[in-house]
């Protein structure tokens, strides 16, 4: 056998006197430092003045005075050391803790105490030497001048040992702690148990000797040099110099006392007499972060590599300028794009450089779902090179599901080869569009009202006739509506060798079985998902409104609030990467891949787009109106509306490949009686159609009183379409708006549109963008006047029943949607208004993009081995 390399056995404890690295891996463990033994009235000195006490202790709250009516306890043997030492013990204590709270390092305190009334989960140990203090009781409490502040963690132990009798390690590592900073006492009792046992365990430990108290000096001694093979040995200040020198990653609740604490504890002095508590903790040096919901906790760090040794660095970037948008508390930046797919690709740097440029390669975005480069023609022409990211300030937000320290992620867009923007990203497109769509309306916005049913050119001549007021602005309220799988990692042959991640060794399963559509009980299978998704959503700045099971297995269906233009595709993006960030902490896996298991059954996951126009100076719905809600019936929409209706049907085959963008999208598409629209035709509130148009609905029913009940029951629609409502205006009037109701429902405000055609695996920058272009040509063209009226009963039964009667069938229910991926592509390039609408550049990419996924496809196909579902899962699911 070759003998070992040189030093592979050597010890390394030059390791265990390494500083704290960062304050997000350590934690001050602050041990039994509560009023059974560190209070003169406490149940561990009660017996010395001849007033009970002794091991156990029920007393609720003695409420003592140190120093009144007599020398202090000095029994039992060793007493009086103790108090002399433990003043000094208090105090530096509390300036360790203070040092850690301004920084962000984690406060965790024990203390002795039983979890049960008559204590019989103690160790036999404690049980033998009659320690039993009631959990809750005033001898439970941690000494009010050393007491937790915020949500700090106290653990009930019920032996010697810390690491023994609580889930202290658990808790320690999950939240990323690798170093323990130690204090309390006693010195050679729980202490060095601590300090023995979390060494033993993976920790690196630093007692510090001058905050751990015990009862005579030679115990104090000999328990420090027994543990020094074990842990680092430091002094008070010198621990409180290298934790306030840490950088600051979280800001700390400001130090208020929890609940149960008593007014302000005094420290005795060894003879009688008072002393002065110790100062208070210093206020946190921290702002608060901008945008955090203080319901989600920011989680902790993950544990830095064991072998880490802490390099000077030879050069160094001098600190530069932070964008004021950016939250104090942030230790990291995602810079993030999203690509043609609408995945979030970018790049992540230290906070301390995020007012420097940011570069990324500038083909990053045309990537395949599959994660293949494409490389359009121009990325290859300029060289390859990186171009700037360009950063959306307003949108930084934190994303406190990560593990680590805090990151905050700003939405970018990116420059070109050429030095202006990049016009194939998505997200450029769509702002395109929204300028495009606001240049179409502001002429028709000053015409003479009129509601012609879309006949002939809005607002007259169509000259815009607007005199010298400027038109008001024009503003897009969209939402989309998405439908997800939960799937579960099942390793056939390398065991969990790839990490729990969907990779082609791991094979994707529904998370549960069945299907059973708004069945509160299969609700309830993600619960605990779903809670989570709900907190983090909120925490970027969603809001959630509905959750219900839907009608595949593991299929979840979430809406969320509308956002105003790009907003809104923004936030759809940012949802869906929570989504799939959230799930895989509950080791799952969520795809929003359109069809991921076709032999279970159940509908396609969509990613419905309901959107609205409006006019007007305020977001808010003050001064703003709903352009496409009209005052007639069954429809109520203006003839605005039915221009922009009517560009959307004309422009759907084109328009496929941009919103169904996957080969996967087209499995099962051209079955008649399914949900996924057939045919580019509209109805009222009608599912089955590919635009759905939804006016306003009827006032709910009033329930009567039930079993005696005083007052009736109402109920309220949530939709995920609100739409803001405000006083007409003449201008709102003449695009053949109706004025708004005077009494608006809460939730509404007019007309929107659900258009059914977009998969849940389409970018929301590309879909927003696509049937915006169709609409503002409609629009342009004034194409109401040709709009077929709205299907009634389901599209499967209009298409037969017109074919039935010789009719045409684009003539009645619109023309047919592409079938398949190639043929959707081949409308794309056919439809040369919506391709001239986005732009050559984005069609360029967007058609390089795609030849290198049917190329990817076909060659895994002639591969064999597995069957096309399988292989579209290997090809889509994980990024999706």
């Amino acid at each position: 056998m070759d003998a070992p390399p040189h030093g592979a056995f050597l010890p390394k404890t030059h390791l265990r006197q390494e500083p704290v690295p960062f304050a997000a891996s350590a934690a001050v463990l602050v041990i039994d430092m509560q009023n059974y033994c560190s209070h003169p009235a406490g149940g561990r000195w009660r017996g010395s003045r001849g007033d009970g006490g002794g091991g156990g202790s029920g007393a609720s709250n003695p409420s003592p005075q140190p120093g009144a009516g007599g020398a202090l306890p000095t029994d039992p043997p060793g007493g009086a050391y103790y108090w002399r030492r433990l003043a000094s013990v208090v105090a530096n204590i509390s300036s360790l803790q203070a040092a850690a709270r301004a920084v962000g390092v984690e406060v965790v305190f024990t203390v002795m105490a039983s979890l049960t009334t008559d204590g019989r989960e103690r160790s036999l140990d404690y049980k033998l030497s009659g320690f039993h203090i009631p959990a809750g009781s005033w001898d439970a409490r941690v000494l009010e001048a050393v007491a937790p502040v915020g949500d700090e963690i106290v653990l009930s132990k019920g032996s010697c040992s810390v690491y023994v009798s609580t889930v202290a390690s658990y808790l320690l590592q999950n939240m990323g702690i690798t170093h323990l900073l130690v204090v309390g006492g006693l010195t050679e009792q729980c202490v060095e148990s601590a300090v023995r046992d979390f060494c033993d365990a993976g920790f690196l430990v630093t007692l510090v000797e001058d905050a751990v108290v015990t009862t005579s000096a030679a115990k104090q001694a000999a328990s420090v040099a027994a543990v020094g093979g074990f842990c680092r040995i430091r002094d008070t200040a010198s621990v409180v110099a290298e934790v306030s020198a840490l950088r600051p990653w979280r800001r700390v609740p400001e130090p208020t006392r929890a609940p149960w604490a008593s007014r302000a504890m005094r420290v005795a002095p060894p003879q009688g007499g008072t002393t002065t508590p110790p100062p208070p903790p210093p206020q946190s040096r921290l702002p608060p972060p901008a945008g955090v919901a203080t319901s989600y906790p920011l989680p902790r760090a993950v544990a830095p590599p064991r072998h880490t040794v802490a390099l000077s660095k030879p050069f160094s970037l001098p600190p530069a300028p932070l964008p004021p948008a950016l939250p104090p508390s942030a230790a990291y930046v995602r810079f993030e794009v999203y690509d043609i797919n609408g995945i979030g690709r970018g790049k992540t740097i230290p906070a301390r450089h995020a007012g420097r440029p940011v570069a990324l390669f500038l083909g990053a975005t045309a990537v395949t779902a599959a994660s293949s480069l494409a490389f359009p023609p121009e990325v290859g022409a300029a060289g390859y090179p990186n171009t700037a990211l360009l950063p959306d300030w307003a949108t930084t937000t934190l994303l406190p599901w990560l593990p680590g320290p805090p990151v905050a992620r700003v939405v970018c867009e990116q420059a070109g080869a050429d030095g202006g923007l990049l016009q194939s990203l998505p997200r450029t497109v769509l702002r395109a569009q929204l300028d495009a769509l606001a240049e179409a309306v502001a002429p028709l916005l000053g015409a003479p009202p009129r509601d012609d049913g879309g006949s002939g050119p809005v607002g007259g001549s169509g000259d815009g006739g607007c005199g010298s007021d400027p038109a008001p602005p024009v503003r897009v309220l969209a939402a989309f509506e998405y439908e997800f799988t939960l799937c579960r990692v099942v390793h056939d042959a390398c065991g969990d060798g790839c990490g729990g991640l969907p990779t082609t060794c791991g094979r994707l399963v529904p998370a549960y079985t069945g299907i059973d559509v708004f069945a509160s009980a299969q609700t309830a299978l993600s619960a605990a998902f779903t809670a989570d998704l709900d907190a983090a959503a909120s925490a970027i700045g969603l809001d959630v409104l509905t959750i219900n099971a839907e009608y595949a297995p593991a299929q979840v269906e979430v809406t969320i609030a509308p956002h105003w233009g790009v907003a809104a595709a923004d936030a759809a993006a940012a949802f869906k990467g929570a989504v799939k960030e959230v799930a895989a902490t509950h080791g799952l896996a969520a795809t929003f891949m359109t069809r991921p298991f076709p032999d279970g059954g159940g509908a396609a996951c969509g990613g419905h787009l309901n959107l609205s126009l409006w006019a007007g100076e305020d977001g808010s719905g003050g001064g703003a109106v709903n352009l496409l809600d009209g005052p007639a019936l069954p429809a109520r929409l203006s003839s605005l509306g039915r221009h922009f209706l009517a560009g959307i049907l004309e422009h759907a085959p084109g328009m496929a490949a941009l919103v169904s963008p996957t080969i996967n999208c087209y499995t099962g598409r051209g079955e008649m009686d399914g949900w996924a629209p057939v045919t580019a035709c509209w109805g009222v509130d009608n599912r089955s159609a590919c635009v759905r148009v939804k006016p306003p609905p009827p006032p709910p029913p009033t329930l009567p009183p039930c079993y005696g009940a005083a007052a009736a029951c109402a109920t309220g629609v949530a939709s995920s379409s609100p739409s803001p409502s405000s006083e007409a205006t003449a201008a709102t009037t003449a695009a053949g708006a109706a004025p708004p109701p005077s009494s608006p429902p809460p939730i509404g405000g007019g007309t929107f549109i659900e258009c059914r055609q977009p998969s849940a695996a389409a970018s929301p920058h590309v879909a927003l963008a696509a049937v915006i272009a169709a609409g503002t040509d409609g629009i342009r063209r004034r194409l109401g006047g040709g709009l077929p009226p709205p299907i009634t009963g389901t599209a499967s039964a209009a298409v037969r029943a017109t074919e039935a009667a010789g009719g045409g069938v684009a003539v009645a229910v619109g023309h047919r949607l592409p079938g398949d991926l190639p043929a959707a592509l081949a409308a794309f390039a056919a439809d040369r208004r919506l391709a001239d609408a986005l732009g050559e550049p984005f069609g360029r990419c967007f058609r390089a993009v795609k030849a290198v996924e049917l190329h990817d496809w076909e060659s895994a196909r002639g591969e064999g081995g597995v069957d096309d579902a399988e292989l579209a899962r290997r090809l889509y699911a994980k990024l999706l």
